[in-house]
This record gives C-alpha cells, sequence and structure tokens, in this order.
C-alpha cells in the first residue's frame, strides 16, 4: 500500500497524458471545429486533475546514506523535512538560530585572532530519531580548516534536540544552516 501512495501521483498524471493523447488521435478524424472543441474539453480535464493531484501530493525528501554512520536509527530512512508539508516536522534545536550566531561568535578563536575575516558557508547535521546529532560536517568549507573545526564543535556540542516528525513517527533528518562571516563576526543569512 505504501508503495502505491508513493507512485499514485506519477501513475494518474500518466494516465491523464495518455488520455490526452488518445483524444487527441479520436478527435483527428473529426471536422477542425470539432477537434478543437474535444482538445480544450480534455486539456481542461487534465489541467483540473494535475491541480488536484499537486495540491494533495506530499513531497519527502529522502536522504541517500553511503557511509555508516553510527547512532541512525535507520539507515534508509533519513530525511530532510519541509514543515510547510502536512504531517512533517523538521528537528527543533534546543537553541535559537540568534542563540547559535552568539555562541559561535563567542566560541570560535579563529575569528578573534582575525578580525577582519570575511567568508561563508554550510554545515549539515543528521539528527537520528532520539534527538542527538549523530553526524556533523561542513558542506561548503570556509577558507580555513582550522575554522571549519572550531564551527563542527560548537554545533556538536548544542545538546539534545527535538526529533524530526514524519506523519507522526519521530525519524532521523538531515538539517543545513547557512551562514556568513562580516569583519571577523557571524551573521545570519
Amino acid at each position: 500500500m505504501n508503495m502505491l501512495n508513493t507512485y499514485l501521483p506519477q501513475i494518474l498524471i500518466f494516465i491523464g497524458l495518455l488520455l490526452t493523447f488518445l483524444g487527441g488521435l479520436i478527435s483527428f478524424n473529426r471536422d477542425n471545429q470539432s477537434k478543437i472543441i474535444n482538445m480544450k474539453k480534455i486539456y481542461l480535464i487534465l489541467f483540473a486533475t494535475l491541480c488536484t493531484l499537486t495540491s494533495t501530493a506530499q513531497f519527502v525528501a529522502k536522504m541517500e546514506v553511503k557511509e555508516d554512520i553510527p547512532g541512525l536509527c535507520d539507515k534508509n530512512e533519513v530525511y530532510a523535512l519541509f514543515p510547510s508539508f502536512k504531517g512533517q516536522e523538521e528537528a527543533v534545536c534546543p537553541i535559537t538560530k540568534e542563540q547559535i550566531i552568539q555562541k559561535l561568535n563567542s566560541e570560535v578563536a579563529f575569528l578573534k585572532d582575525n578580525p577582519k575575516y570575511k567568508d561563508k558557508g554550510m554545515i549539515g547535521l543528521v539528527i537520528n530519531c532520539k534527538g542527538e546529532v549523530v553526524k556533523c560536517k561542513i558542506d561548503n568549507k570556509t577558507k580555513s580548516p582550522e575554522l571549519d573545526s572550531q564551527i563542527e564543535a560548537v554545533f556538536n556540542a548544542l545538546g539534545i534536540w527535538k526529533a524530526g516528525k514524519l506523519n507522526g513517527k519521530e525519524v532521523d533528518t538531515s538539517w543545513l544552516f547557512s551562514f556568513k562571516i562580516k569583519n571577523g563576526k557571524f551573521v545570519l543569512e
């Protein structure tokens, strides 16, 4: 049943396109006026079907985990969740983004030694179904490996998160945080 729910929108779109094609072939043998009216009806039905499907479809992004990540609840079920979609709740950090920026600015020693430093980057986290950070890695590296390792240390020490949920079930999730550094200080992007 789960597989049918996953592919149902694609199946219905295919059927709609097939009906459109067949409708074009059937009306091809009629006179031009009749052909235009029939094609308009078919396109209207197809448009209404597509609108209905997209309004009820749920987008779920599953992350492919290639390496072994100790602490994951299920290596095959790691998601990037979008709270704007029904049934999806992304993992929630124990502190706000503003507090993360404050921690970065106070705990990253590299920037104290480089007050004019300017850069940007992105860090990716994997939070398991228990709310534990099981992977923390800079995705878009800065110009300094030392800075990258200090940023990772701050994110690894954020504490226990509220686990992400998919349709009410706590799941392993990925979480991205983009940052900018201007004049030796982290700023929200």
